[in-house]
């Protein structure tokens, strides 16, 4: 099928519609997570769904990952 032809049978339409949302994540250097979280809260009113640690590299801080609402 072309894209013409997509456009107008409306399967590209259907196509765009199937995302419907976006989960964010957020990375920080190590020792900084409490501090940015505090300002997300305050700032947006963002809520921490989850907080995930990883670890440190060599030769480099590990980094924690937060999923923020």
């Amino acid at each position: 099928m072309s894209d013409v032809a997509a456009v107008e049978s409306g399967v590209a339409a259907a196509a765009r519609a199937a995302v419907v949302s976006v989960k964010t994540r957020l990375m920080v250097a190590e020792g900084k997570a409490d501090e940015t979280v505090k300002f997300y809260k305050a700032a947006f009113g963002a809520e921490e769904l989850n907080r995930i640690s990883y670890p440190k590299k060599e030769g480099g801080p590990g980094a924690p990952s937060h999923h923020l609402r």
